[in-house]
């Protein structure tokens, strides 16, 4: 006998034509789909060279912007007025209409980028054309905490809200016995100190000094405590030439009144030594706290080094220092491009 077909099968010529039916439907879901999207120009995925095309121009529009921003603010902007100006690190957000800029200043001699930190500018689309605020603008804070989240993170939100609410203090002191921060025998270039304040106005940074490698491009340098102190905080883990976070060591130096804390900014990743990284571990003078790179927004490898008295956080006001093997203004370097920037109580009667 033959076995009764089961009662959930169909027969072959059925089970053909619903393959077929099926078939039959899954085209014409596809046409219409072509149709839609040809009749829809807009909604059409751009190829990557004309996506390229649509980038570049939208980078070359707020550069503009910024350059024009420039221009309208070198009578009153006094660092647009003494250096060359270059932007670069163009960043655009996800939706298009705000974009980020470095303003990275250029050696008056070789034209080469100076290493130390840049200015951010920020641009915004208005009636669809960017408009660019740059830091020495009212309104550039403001920009900085509306920008997407994509562009400008909550982190890094929260550092520049940080360190525009400070404000200089009206301390009145100068602390003494540092050393220069890079070992004895080394020579390093400052590139500046006092000028701190044209890419940061509010002042906080006015007695902060960046040092690196002479000559161009700056090459990554053993860093050493400039005086001892206790680990304050410390951070390790940013791959070099990551832009948006930085490594850095703060020691905590008891010694002076008020408690002050010393900031190494811009170090290399895991270069600070295992043995320091502990809170409340004891650095003497001297010894090796890290290498300096260009990690957090940085031109090029740099030690940003400043003294403050804020407990609260790494960043704070600096206050006035000397060292001990510096030779002019009573143990203060000096460049040319920081005279227009002393303020009447500082000393700046001689440059290097």
């Amino acid at each position: 006998m033959k076995p009764s077909p089961s009662p959930r099968s169909l027969p072959i010529r059925w089970q053909t034509l619903l393959l077929l039916t099926l078939a039959l439907l899954a085209a014409a879901c596809m046409l219409l789909l072509i149709v839609r999207w040809a009749s829809q120009p807009g909604e059409q995925t751009l190829s990557p060279s004309a996506w390229m095309q649509v980038v570049s121009g939208e980078e070359a529009a707020v550069r503009q912007a910024v350059e024009t921003a420039i221009a309208e603010n070198k009578a009153t902007a006094l660092p647009l007025l003494i250096y060359d100006t270059r932007v670069d690190n163009i960043t655009i957000s996800a939706d298009g209409q705000w974009a980020t800029a470095w303003l990275t200043p250029l050696d008056p001699q070789s034209g080469e980028a100076v290493p130390l930190e840049p200015g951010l500018a920020i641009a915004r689309k208005e009636n669809d054309v960017w408009k660019a605020y740059l830091p020495s603008d009212p309104l550039w804070s403001v920009m900085i905490q509306q920008a997407p989240d994509d562009l400008v993170s909550p982190e890094q939100k929260a550092e520049w809200k940080k360190r525009d609410d400070f404000r200089p203090e009206a301390l009145n002191v100068t602390f003494s016995g540092y050393y220069l921060p890079f070992p004895g025998g080394d020579t390093m270039a400052l590139t500046q100190s006092t000028a701190h304040d044209r890419y940061t106005p509010n002042g906080s940074a006015h007695y902060s000094f960046d040092f690196a490698t002479p000559g161009y491009p700056s090459k990554m340098f053993n860093v050493a405590a400039a005086k001892g102190g206790y680990v304050k905080q410390a951070v390790w883990t940013h791959a070099n030439g990551n832009e948006a976070n930085g490594n850095y060591i703060v020691l905590e130096d008891r010694t002076t009144n008020p408690v002050s804390y010393q900031l190494y900014l811009h170090l290399a990743q895991n270069s600070i030594p295992s043995e320091i990284r502990t809170i409340g571990t004891y650095v003497r003078q001297g010894r090796l706290v890290g290498v300096a790179d260009d990690t957090g927004i940085s031109s090029g490898h740099h030690l940003h080094f400043m003294v403050h008295t804020n407990a609260a956080s790494y960043w704070g006001n600096s206050v006035d220092i000397t060292f001990q093997d510096v030779s002019i203004n009573g143990g203060r370097p000096r460049i040319s491009v920081d005279l227009p920037f002393c303020k009447s109580a500082d000393v700046c009667t001689s440059v290097q």
